[in-house]
């Protein structure tokens, strides 16, 4: 179970430099941020995957 915390770690990670990005190019919409919660399932499943078959 310990796989999930770096799941989440690399999740979050993956999210705040999307909007950081975007704040920095001064696009910072709510659009960019849907964008960001749209990527948020994909990440957390894909990570997810990776580190449950490798810990394995």
């Amino acid at each position: 179970m310990k796989y999930w915390l770096k799941v989440l770690t690399l999740t979050i990670g993956f999210f705040l430099i999307s909007i950081l990005y975007a704040f920095l190019e001064n696009k910072l919409t709510l659009d960019k941020i849907i964008d960001g919660l749209m990527f948020f399932p994909v990440v957390l499943l894909s990570a997810g995957y990776y580190f449950y078959h490798k810990d394995r």
